[in-house]
């Protein structure tokens, strides 16, 4: 049976390594899920029992990967899906970008719906596949954003050098205080942590020159957690950024 709620949205986001799905209803995020493109179809069936105002989506993967996803939800749901791709204004946001389609579509919806949500500058900290750093006046208008490799893209940049190729490098499930490395293994782990908190908090200190106030700081991605105890700033942890900002962006549209 079909359940019937006008103010109930359905999200996707669409990313290069996992997909996340989630509900969106009174400003909360509820039954969040993490998928590949290879389970979409069976698990985006387990939320066929509402029908939504709307279904949101964001992608990042190849054209082909767009197509299947944009199918599986008009096989799935009676409601066509709305697809938010990077533009030169939304909600009163406006893109840095001279080209602004050229900016990530993730990006640009957590700009967005981080703007919209605090009406303060913000500086958005995504650590995914990439690392990106992004900054947001108060006035909604984009100053720009930084790009560095993410850590998996890090540990192999070590693959030509003999004595560095054959180190694993294993992410850390909790975030620990630097002290001194005193093997090669972890000098590679805490150097990466070293070069990207270095890199926020100098960004940070320049957006608030600009600004002339604080900016709020959030702080996503899978390996968000592995900064925190070594970031000296404070910081809001949100785990499902994009989906929630999908989720306001829809509110406002």
């Amino acid at each position: 049976m079909t359940i019937m709620n006008k103010s109930v949205k359905l999200l996707i986001d669409v990313g290069n390594s996992q997909t996340k799905i989630g509900i969106w209803q009174n400003s909360k995020l509820s039954r969040v899920r993490i998928c590949n493109l290879k389970k979409f179809k069976k698990i985006i069936s387990t939320y066929a029992n509402l029908s939504y105002s709307q279904i949101l989506f964001t992608s990042v993967v190849s054209r082909k990967n767009e197509k299947f996803v944009k199918e599986t939800l008009i096989s799935k749901f009676t409601k066509s899906p709305i697809q938010i791709k990077s533009s030169k204004s939304l909600c009163g946001v406006k893109n840095s970008y001279t080209q602004s389609t050229k900016l990530g579509s993730d990006r640009w919806c957590a700009i967005v719906g981080s703007s919209l949500s605090n009406r303060k500058p913000v500086l958005i900290v995504d650590c995914g596949t990439a690392v990106s750093i992004d900054c947001v006046c108060k006035t909604g208008k984009h100053l720009g954003g930084f790009i560095f490799a993410g850590y998996e893209g890090y540990a192999k940049s070590f693959q030509r050098a003999e004595k560095l190729k054959n180190i694993n490098l294993i992410i850390r499930s909790n975030s620990k205080k630097i002290n001194y490395p005193r093997n090669t293994k972890d000098a590679l782990t805490l150097g990466y942590i070293v070069m990207i908190t270095a890199s926020i908090e100098k960004i940070y200190m320049k957006f608030t020159e600009d600004c002339k106030e604080k900016p709020v700081v959030l702080l996503t991605g899978a390996y968000a957690k592995q900064l925190e105890a070594n970031l000296n700033l404070d910081f809001t942890h949100e785990e499902n950024l994009v989906l929630k900002c999908l989720g306001i962006i829809g509110d406002n549209i």
